[in-house]
C-alpha cells in the first residue's frame, strides 16, 4: 500500500485546500465546490502538453459530491460533469504529489455529453507517472 504524502481538506466555505508534506508552497487552494459543482482556476502552465489538457486530482474526483465541473482557463469557462470527466480522462502521477486525472481540453463542453447515451464502463487504467514536470 502506498503512503500518501498530501491531505485534502474541504473548508466549511466549500474551498478545497491541498497540502503536500515537505512542499514548499505548503497549503493551497486546488477549488470550490458549491451549489453542486466543483470550480477552479487553471492557466497555461497547467497545461499537460502531451495531452493538451487539464487536470483535477483524483481524490476529489472520487471522495467528493458533485455533479458538474467548471474551470476558469484563460478566461473561458471549460464546463463538463463529474461522471464525463471520469470516464474520459486518463490518470497521471507526477513525482510524489497527488494522482491526478487529465481531460483533453478539447473535450470540454457541456456539448460533448450525450444524454441519451449510457455512462461507460471504463475500466480503471494503471497510474502513468511522470517524473518531470
Amino acid at each position: 500500500m502506498e503512503q500518501q504524502n498530501y491531505r485534502i481538506t474541504r473548508l466549511h466555505s466549500g474551498e478545497i485546500i491541498l497540502n503536500i508534506s515537505g512542499d514548499y508552497r505548503k497549503a493551497r487552494k486546488i477549488g470550490t465546490i458549491k451549489d453542486n459543482c466543483f470550480y477552479c482556476n487553471k492557466n497555461e502552465r497547467h497545461v499537460l502538453r502531451i495531452t493538451n489538457s487539464l487536470g483535477i486530482c483524483y481524490d476529489v474526483l472520487r471522495d467528493y459530491q458533485f455533479t458538474n465541473i467548471e474551470i476558469n482557463f484563460l478566461g473561458k469557462k471549460l464546463k463538463t460533469t463529474r461522471e464525463y470527466f471520469l470516464n474520459h480522462s486518463r490518470f497521471f502521477q507526477f513525482g510524489n504529489y497527488e494522482k491526478q486525472k487529465f481531460l483533453p481540453i478539447d473535450k470540454f463542453g457541456l456539448d460533448k455529453i450525450q444524454p441519451e447515451q449510457k455512462p461507460e464502463q471504463v475500466k480503471q487504467p494503471e497510474i502513468q507517472t511522470c517524473l518531470f514536470q
